[in-house]
């Protein structure tokens, strides 16, 4: 791993003291199961510690706007480019994707003249008479056609489109970012990125950080890249656990970095071009995607902060953001930690003794309503499916089964503080990407 920065780091320049000693810098990772002895080398070289350096992070949890902030939703379109031939013979009418395909195969046959391509066009509409037909010309010119011979001005709404298509994709969000009072550097800047990925790696799961800036250009990708597969390309992360980040970077030259940084802000974006399954495993992390290989109790363990819990201590409704549990201690909870009741998330933003004021459907989930308890019924009386209390179902079920004594069946509705790192840190609720940092450096001496 690269040096720790000087003492006192993290907004500013440092000015450093004592001996100067150079560090190898080595980015890799293991190779795959069959060569546990063997690691893949990615990258290798120098680094010459400065007399002064800038090194800030925004990590998660510090209402950085990127990190927790609204996603800009993209998506990616595709569209047609038909070109219709008009010869003589079998290729007469035959329709091609792109004109260079056209004017190869677009000939009059038998022989071998160019026939004429050109963009279709298709009517739409109607001619105020209704037995004329809307048709089009080559050119797009609309007209209404009598008795399928005859053509006569366009009438009514009889006009023309081009006969092409297009189709849309959504994309996965680009997430801004904005680092303020940027000294300016005296070397390359390099900018890591701490991220937990999925496992099994996709392949295609590469980031992007893009300058949201200027001219907008790539500044590069992280724990993979486009379109590689030679030998040359960079291999991606695969041997990894999807629980605990990975950490990526990728530089800018001085010059580049000096031209960005001279209004002393730098703006860039991460983005991730994956379709996005509606997914959280803040609440489904017993999916087989968020914890693959793992034990129930293992699941548990990765999605909850700590062993305790505790209870409602009434029903709640929908839309209330105070309420009280049993013993807020027992579970850990406390201002800033995300709890679970059922299938919603709850930020909590203060803690009196066991009232808790919270905000509601947080991380992506829905506010709902959620009971005190269930009461599990075994000869499902009225009594028994309507018992909201524990009392009530002790009143509702037997005492006893003959001579021996069975207990009130009444599970209470839990309430535990959630490990905020398996939240969707990308806010796509695919639970495919969790962002933990992005951290800029540089030398400014």
């Amino acid at each position: 791993p690269p040096p720790p920065p000087p003492r006192g780091a993290g907004g500013g320049g440092v000015a450093g003291g004592g001996d100067l000693k150079a560090s190898l810098f080595l980015t890799g990772e293991p190779d795959e199961s069959s060569h546990p002895a063997t690691a893949v080398l990615h990258e290798a070289g120098l680094i010459y510690p400065p007399r002064a350096c800038f090194v800030r992070t925004l990590k998660h949890g510090m209402n950085i706007e990127g990190l927790r902030g609204p996603p800009i939703n993209r998506v990616l379109q595709r569209c047609s480019d038909r070109w219709k031939c008009d010869s003589v013979g079998l290729t007469n009418n035959f329709v091609y994707e792109g004109r260079e395909a056209c004017e190869a195969g677009c000939v009059v046959q038998p022989g071998s003249v160019k026939g004429r391509c050109y963009q279709p066009y298709a009517p739409e509409g109607a001619c105020t008479n209704a037995a004329r037909s809307c048709g089009c010309s080559q050119e797009g010119h609309a007209f209404c056609l009598d008795s399928g011979v005859t053509r006569m001005e366009a009438t009514g709404t009889c006009r023309c489109v081009p006969d092409q298509w297009c189709e849309t994709e959504p994309i996965n969000a680009s997430l801004p970012f904005s680092f303020d009072d940027l000294p300016t550097p005296v070397g390359d800047v390099t900018i890591y990125v701490q991220a937990s990925m999925p496992y099994p790696f996709d392949q295609q799961m590469w980031l992007r950080l893009r300058l949201a800036e200027g001219d907008m250009r790539t500044l590069g990708y992280v724990f993979g890249a486009p379109d590689c597969s030679s030998s040359d390309c960079r291999l991606p992360f695969t041997l990894n656990d999807a629980t605990t980040p990975l950490i990526d970077h990728i530089r800018i030259p001085m010059a580049d970095a000096r031209r960005l940084f001279s209004d002393g802000t730098l703006e860039f974006a991460v983005e991730i071009d994956a379709p996005r399954p509606d997914l959280s495993c803040g609440l489904h992390w017993d999916h087989e995607r968020c914890f693959p290989g793992l034990s129930q109790a293992e699941m548990v363990a990765r999605v909850y902060k700590y062993q305790g819990q505790t209870e409602l201590a009434a029903a709640l409704d929908a839309s209330s953001t105070t309420f009280s549990v049993a013993s807020a201690s027992a579970a850990g909870i406390a201002a800033g930690e995300y709890i679970r009741v059922d299938d919603e998330l709850m930020l909590v933003s203060s803690v009196a003794t066991n009232a808790l004021t919270v905000v509601r459907g947080a991380a992506g989930s829905s506010a709902a309503a959620h009971v005190l308890g269930t009461c599990l019924c075994a000869d499902h009386t009225t009594a028994c499916e309507t018992a909201a209390t524990y009392a009530a179902c002790d009143a509702a079920t037997p005492a006893q089964v003959g001579t021996l004594p069975v207990p009130v069946p009444w599970t209470p509705n839990s309430v535990r503080v959630v490990d905020p790192v398996i939240l969707p840190g990308l806010f796509n609720q695919g639970g495919e990407v969790t962002l933990r940092a992005i951290t800029i450096s540089y030398a400014t001496a």
